[in-house]
């Protein structure tokens, strides 16, 4: 069972080889109703610059393309197979300049400051080594007033039965409560953080946004 949580967890955090791309098939579909969750609240505009980092097999970043007409999408993943199947599945999107795909860091995006308006990600943030630092660099790349939004459908407290702690560490990631993400929100330099929650859902949908402060 270690070993196949083991597995299971590499797989999800950097997908890989024929199971990595069938994962990130999986995983492009079944995250929509969460996706949908955590946009409502944010008011996307029509020409809005968006960031979805860990954008997998680029679902979302289609998603987010029809909401931007006017705007642009770009997307960051670690595995260079999710960067591929994202690619493929907007090339429509990236042939008419209106996304962009990129294999990277969170720590270190390679993206100017100040040129996006809106970060998003869908159940990354608890695979990530140092949250803290990938959330400053967040900061760095949102205009003033730009907004991130992250969101998973695994949290403390849930409804259901948690993921024991010695799985989840078993298979690379953390499960974090709400107030958790808010703090690390806060430490990052971001304000007007808040938390919104749905313990029945899942094994617990969480969704944490944040403001990056405006010039001073």
């Amino acid at each position: 069972m270690k070993l196949i949580d083991q597995f299971i967890g590499r797989q999800i955090r950097k997908p890989s080889g024929l199971p990595g791309r069938l994962l990130g098939h999986l995983m492009a579909n079944e995250h929509m109703a969460l996706v949908d969750w955590m946009l409502e609240p944010l008011e996307i505009s029509e020409s809005d610059r968006v960031l979805d980092v860990g954008c997998g097999g680029g679902m979302t970043l289609r998603k987010l393309q029809n909401l931007v007409p006017e705007g642009f999408v770009a997307g960051l993943d670690y595995a260079p197979a999710m960067v591929a199947q994202a690619r493929g599945r907007n090339k429509s999107a990236i042939a008419a300049g209106k996304m962009d795909v990129v294999q990277g860091d969170v720590a270190a995006l390679p993206f100017d400051s100040a040129s996006f308006d809106i970060v998003v990600g869908v159940e990354t943030l608890y695979f990530w080594p140092d949250p803290l630092a990938g959330l400053m660099e967040i900061r760095r790349v949102l205009k003033p007033g730009g907004r991130v939004a992250q969101v998973m459908d695994i949290s403390k407290p849930s409804a259901e039965a948690a993921v024991p702690e010695n799985v989840a560490e078993r298979m690379g990631f953390r499960v974090y409560a709400g107030e958790e993400l808010t703090a690390l929100l806060t430490e990052a330099g971001f304000v007007e953080t808040r938390f919104t929650a749905i313990p029945e859902r899942a094994k617990g949908w969480l969704c944490a946004y944040g403001t990056a402060p405006a010039l001073s």
